[in-house]
């Protein structure tokens, strides 16, 4: 199944989808979370918060806004090509290692389930280069573009 054909049968039902976008936009790659955010917006079934690196002070208002989605969007090592987006359920977390957050993610998405029920997903990427002072490389780039079409296109 690709990338795509997983995550629209992951958002089926999806009446209010709220994407956090994680990371250090000053570290080349790790800045692909925040860029999706930014790039998405707020539109249709969707609204995007730009987490940065401390996606633990948003759980209080992401769980107020009484999603029946939430997709956390990072880089991680996911040991494919750079710019490679793979959906990850919270349930398997365990083969994404993921970059710059303080706390496990893991632990923020217990957090917000304790708070909230809903559909926890995670969007990672490969990041090619982290960098201090990099930009978002190519193919991390096209990866923002691919998802942002994506949900545009199927959450309007």
């Amino acid at each position: 199944m690709t990338f795509s054909e997983s995550l629209a049968q992951a958002l089926e039902g999806a009446s209010q989808v709220i994407l956090v976008g994680i990371g250090n936009e000053l570290n080349g790659d790790d800045g692909f979370g925040v860029r999706a955010a930014e790039e998405i917006g707020t539109f249709g079934r969707m609204k995007s918060i730009m987490a940065h690196t401390v996606p633990e002070n948003f759980i209080s208002r992401i769980a107020a806004e009484k999603p029946t989605h939430v997709i956390f969007a990072d880089a991680a090592i996911l040991d494919a090509p750079s710019g490679t987006l793979q959906l990850i359920e919270f349930g398997d977390m365990a083969r994404m290692r993921t970059m710059t957050h303080r706390i496990p993610l893991s632990k923020i998405i217990e957090r917000l389930l304790s708070l909230h029920e809903c559909k926890v997903l995670i969007v990672g990427v490969q990041p090619k280069s982290m960098e201090v002072g990099a930009p978002l490389s190519e193919e991390v780039s096209k990866a923002v573009e691919d998802l942002a079409g994506f949900l545009r296109q199927n959450l309007s």
